[in-house]
């Protein structure tokens, strides 16, 4: 039954999408509209469901731009890989472009630890130097007073070094600010039976959990214990999908005038929506779970305000101008599509594909030539081997560990068809 609902709710926003799109007339004088966006500020949102699982691009074949990251670690909060922060931006840049059609790139990953509040962290980090000034920062941290791992996330914006301008300029921002968002990595979506313990202490929801609905069934979802009526939501579709859906969200923030009004259905959004402001599906009508989470509870014009505040012609300085700008994570970029594979060699089994102008993470290399770069698979914690003749390769490679080849797959050994038996002749009995 949810599943229907769900989906019935899907083709529900894709009528009003259409009705929007094509301008059919309603009762009454409509309100003045801006001039029609164009087709990539309009949102793709994917249907959810058991039967119709969520399906993103693994990577977006055509970016308007680039939002550029650099993310801390608090070690005194819980420790996140450089892998697993890898892995989470590239899982919210698919669900911004979605909204956008622009992308995050993590440009730098540092560790550190909290000793005087975030908003000192992110000071000393621009103080140190880094080779690019980012266009925000994640701090993967439980946050000032906790605030973090008791929400999921918050944001703030910071004051650039001297000269900065940010390529992203929010209208509610200081000029020159960069824009901060603290999130919980490890944030459980709709947990359920924990009340204030970080373990089950119940198999029904307790203490406001499950939307404030107490005695909901829990059940096993994402390695938790997760409301039931729940698991069908699009934050549960992956383990990693709230964190990251809560990492567009607080990016978002600084593009929107109101703070917290700025979310979905509240009434300051629904007004400004009624004015036109923006062309974006809305259902005024009533709360749609499915569409405030596709809108990562947002409000839908916030993404236009991001989309208009890109000023490319800008060009952000680094801290030392006679110096190059180089990223601290190697990159592969396609120049045609290719396979990668499960070793370095044609010989073995390709894993998946790349199509010419994408990017990669490299995190390997193998030892003897040709070369070939193991090569982190988009949305996942997987890898492959790609070819160096399939592109080029960029960043600090001088780094690039040597991982050693997988077995080669055994040869099939060809076996002989045996041949029928020869008939034996049989004397014919005489009469």
């Amino acid at each position: 039954m949810k599943s229907v609902k769900i989906l019935l709710s899907s083709l529900t926003f894709l009528l009003l999408w259409l009705l929007a799109g094509c301008n059919l007339p309603e009762p009454g004088p409509p309100p003045p509209l801006p001039p029609t966006p164009t087709a990539t500020q309009m949102p793709l949102i994917p249907s959810i469901g058991p039967e119709f699982p969520v399906v993103l691009p693994t990577l977006p074949p055509v970016s308007r731009g680039v939002f550029t990251l650099a993310v801390l670690v608090d070690l005194n909060s819980e420790p996140v890989t450089r892998d697993q922060a890898r892995s989470l931006v590239t899982e919210a840049s698919q669900i911004l472009f979605v909204l956008t059609d622009f992308t995050y790139q993590m440009v730098d990953f540092q560790e550190t630890r909290n000793v005087s509040g975030m908003d000192q962290m992110v000071s000393d980090y621009l103080a140190g130097s880094p080779a690019t000034i980012p266009n925000g920062i994640i701090i993967f941290s439980f946050g000032d007073d906790n605030r973090a791992k008791l929400y999921g996330g918050y944001s703030f914006s910071h004051p650039g070094p001297g000269g900065f301008q940010n390529a992203f300029q929010s209208p509610y921002a200081p000029e020159g600010s960069v824009y901060i968002a603290v999130i919980h990595f490890g944030h459980r979506f709709s947990q359920c039976g924990y009340g204030d313990s970080d373990t089950p202490v119940s198999s029904v929801s307790i203490d406001g959990e499950c939307r404030n609905q107490s005695g909901i069934a829990c059940v096993p979802k994402n390695g938790y214990q997760m409301c039931s009526n729940a698991v069908d939501d699009l934050y549960a579709s992956t383990p990693t999908y709230f964190a990251a859906a809560t990492f567009v969200h607080e990016i978002m923030h600084p593009f929107g005038p109101g703070g917290d009004r700025d979310h979905y259905w509240t009434r300051e959004c629904t007004a400004s929506m009624a004015t036109g402001v923006s062309r974006r599906p809305y259902n005024s009508l009533t709360f749609d779970q499915f569409e405030s989470n596709s809108y990562v509870e947002m409000c839908p014009f916030v993404f236009d305000n991001f989309v208009n505040s890109y000023q490319p012609t800008v060009s952000v300085p680094t801290v030392t101008p006679t110096a190059p700008v180089i990223f601290s994570i190697p990159t592969f970029t396609f120049s045609k599509n290719a396979f990668c594979r499960k070793g370095p060699s044609v010989a073995y089994e390709d894993v998946t594909a790349f199509l010419q102008g994408q990017s990669v993470q490299i995190d390997g290399r193998n030892q003897d030539e040709p070369r070939w770069w193991w090569v982190l698979i988009p949305a996942s914690s997987g890898h492959c081997w790609v070819s160096d003749s399939t592109g080029s390769a960029s960043g600090p490679l001088d780094g690039v560990k040597v991982v050693s080849a997988p077995p080669l797959p055994p040869s099939p050994t060809p076996t002989a068809t045996p041949l029928p038996p020869t008939p034996t002749p049989t004397a014919t009995p005489k009469k």
